[in-house]
């Protein structure tokens, strides 16, 4: 198939541009998917280095507040995401 779409008889350097050119965009797409997880990671991570700084202060605002999530999001400017995983977060061991 040529250019995945196309049948097509091809030539041993034709098949082998073709099969070289789809490596090369799954390793594309691999590694921005890779790369997509990764920074999700690190931004939780973000969140839990505030957490981790005002342990006290979090603590206090999980047990006093009526909307944690959003007072936290205010205090230290964290997303959505990073204030969910600090309010499921476990506590204790």
């Amino acid at each position: 198939l040529s250019r995945g779409k196309i049948p097509n008889v091809l030539s041993l350097k034709g098949v082998l541009k073709e099969w070289l050119e789809h490596r090369r965009e799954v390793l594309i797409r691999r590694s921005r998917h890779r790369l997509g997880e990764i920074e999700r990671r690190l931004e939780i991570l973000a969140g839990y280095l505030i957490a981790y700084l005002n342990i006290d202060e979090v603590i206090r605002i999980i047990r006093e507040e009526d909307e944690p999530k959003q007072v936290m999001m205010a205090r230290w400017s964290l997303t959505d995401n990073q204030a969910e995983a600090i309010l499921n977060m476990r506590l204790r061991a």
